[in-house]
């Protein structure tokens, strides 16, 4: 494949050789893509759903737990879950059912600004 931008005629050409296919686009068309990241702030019990990325805990008034949805058919989803507070109370987050997360059921989270990225194997969730 082959890319060639022009900038004086505002376009960016594209070649596949094998099948000697050309895409021609202009620069003036092309837009930017911009992704936002779904960011909840929780205080109890909460399970996570597809649309949840970033996970902000506040466990001032009390311990709770983030239940996470199965790992089973979505490999290479991606959760953030983060301690706010600077409490003693702790923040469990659980694999559904018997999934684990690096092999364990649980991971607990005891203080504050600590995060765990996890993401699905397909199988299990796994700390990244």
């Amino acid at each position: 494949m082959a890319i060639n931008v022009n900038t004086n005629a505002k376009t960016i050409v594209v070649t596949q050789p094998v099948n000697n296919i050309q895409v021609t686009m202009h620069t003036s068309t092309i837009k930017t893509m911009t992704s936002s990241v779904d960011t909840v702030t929780k205080t109890a019990d909460y399970t996570l759903v597809a649309l949840n990325s970033v996970v902000l805990c506040d466990a001032t008034t009390a311990s709770f737990t983030i239940t996470l949805p199965t790992a089973v058919g979505v490999e290479g989803k991606y959760y953030t879950i983060k301690k706010i507070d600077v409490s003693v109370n702790t923040v469990t987050v659980d694999g559904a059912g018997s999934e684990t997360i690096d092999g364990e059921i649980t991971q607990i989270i005891q203080n504050k600004n600590v995060s765990i990225t996890i993401v699905s194997n397909g199988a299990n969730w796994l700390i990244i």
